[in-house]
């Protein structure tokens, strides 16, 4: 059976089946009653498991009815797993295991600053209603001046942006939550705008075009052949080892791996799998999780956000360099550049130079100003039993 099939009969039947739908078997597919029979009997088996029809709905009022069906289809995947064969290509891919339950980050998180969070300690009192009132608030406790807003009516007014009333902080970062409001068809400068080759001239291109060709790739962020001289075009391209030395991550990752050798390499190591069907498994992995869960907690706290930030700095910069690469050449690609940021590190180089020596001068002349410095003298010589002699007297 072709996988688009099974995808499609997974979808239009079995799903149908199972979660008590309306399930209508595709007509282009045609199987034998042997390959039928087997399906109907996998629905089958789901009788049992789930009783009633699955809505949204109902998955959101009790959701714990329908966790039967899960650790059956895990336990079927482990079964799977477990039986394989090492090099048993034959049965590949196996089917992904997944976590039954929602599984909870020990990382430091982000809290949510709503007006209910407000309320009680800024504006004791009846909750706001109304999109209005609620930014309101919002602007007599934060200050929007530093994010082009000089006033509570620009705020209201703007076009481009709209703040969602929700703020955002994990102890280092504060996180002003905006949507951006979507243009409509009429301001939109470019729209069934179809160019062809035809449609440009070869001295035209020459003149004032630079003609670029990205093939993105993935062992590269991206190839580019800047050019269309045959002989002369230039390839421009930025590697993913590349991309993420710019934004920092693989400094970032040394360093927190530098930090795991000591004692939590080994926790996060020896946990035991989530993605299980078996109920002891679970709780052998809820309990390792409660021993251990101060030593991981202490370890990724409020320390981590400022890393958090930089990281999250590094990617935006790291943008703006593959652009400048793509665009410019950068430093990379272009050699008046990199002999202009030479000449820039050695002209630093000689000032810091200077600067020292014209301090250590300084520091020469005021040491020859001052009263003369006082020798250390030795214990046992006849230096010192001067010297007690003259306090004896």
């Amino acid at each position: 059976m072709k996988k688009a099939d099974a995808v499609e009969i997974s979808k239009a039947y079995c799903y149908q089946v199972i979660c008590k739908g309306e399930p209508n078997w595709p007509d282009r597919i045609m199987l034998s009653k042997e390959d039928k029979s087997k399906i109907e009997m996998l629905c089958k088996s789901f009788e049992k498991l789930i009783t009633e029809k699955v809505t949204l709905l109902s998955l959101s009022s009790d959701p714990a009815k329908f966790t039967k069906a899960l650790w059956h289809i895990l336990s079927s995947y482990e079964k799977e797993h477990d039986e394989h064969a090492a090099y048993d290509v034959r049965r590949l891919p196996l089917p992904k295991r997944f976590f039954p339950f929602p599984l909870p980050s020990l990382h430091w998180r982000f809290i949510t600053i709503s007006v209910n969070s407000l309320l009680p300690f800024m504006f004791p009192g009846t909750a706001p209603k109304g999109y209005a009132n609620q930014l309101e608030k919002f602007y007599q406790v934060f200050s929007f001046k530093k994010m082009g807003f000089d006033s509570l009516n620009n705020l209201k007014i703007s076009q481009e942006t709209l703040f969602r009333n929700i703020v955002r902080s994990d102890g280092f970062t504060v996180d002003f939550i905006f949507s951006k409001k979507r243009k409509s068809k009429e301001e939109k400068t470019i729209e069934d705008h179809r160019l062809t080759l035809e449609d440009f001239d070869y001295a035209e291109i020459e003149s004032g075009y630079r003609p670029c060709f990205i093939d993105p790739g993935r062992k590269d962020v991206f190839t580019a052949a800047i050019g269309i001289d045959v002989t002369k075009h230039q390839v421009r391209s930025c590697s993913t080892k590349e991309y993420y030395h710019m934004t920092g991550s693989t400094r970032y990752s040394a360093r927190l791996e530098k930090k795991k050798a000591d004692k939590i390499k080994g926790i996060e190591s020896d946990m035991p799998t989530a993605k299980t069907g078996s109920k002891a498994q679970y709780h052998c992995y809820a309990a390792y999780i409660l021993q251990h869960l101060e030593v991981l907690f202490s370890f990724y706290g409020d320390d981590t956000a400022k890393d958090r930030f930089h990281l999250y700095q590094g990617r935006k910069r790291a943008a703006d360099k593959m652009v400048n690469m793509l665009v410019n050449g950068s430093t990379k690609y272009n050699e008046d550049l990199r002999l202009k940021k030479r000449d820039d590190k050695e002209k630093k180089g000689s000032k810091k130079k200077s600067n020292g020596k014209a301090a250590s001068q300084k520091r020469r002349k005021k040491k020859k100003k001052g009263a003369p410095e006082k020798k250390s003298i030795e214990e046992g010589t006849s230096k010192v039993k001067v010297e007690l002699e003259k306090k004896d007297r």
